[in-house]
């Protein structure tokens, strides 16, 4: 099934950003979050309007 596809895509996607922020210093971090950040929210919307648009 595409959706549990894409929800399984987003959810390891989701938890490798996660990963690696974590181990970052606060510098690092505080780059890394403001290079990436946006992409990570727009995967998460895009991933929403694909549900909202299934049902």
């Amino acid at each position: 099934d595409d959706i549990k596809e894409a929800e399984e895509a987003v959810d390891n996607a989701t938890k490798a950003y996660e990963d690696l922020l974590s181990e970052l210093d606060e510098g690092r971090k505080r780059e890394f979050e403001d290079a990436n950040s946006l992409k990570v929210k727009s995967l998460k919307e895009e991933y929403a309007q694909l549900l909202a648009e299934d049902h």
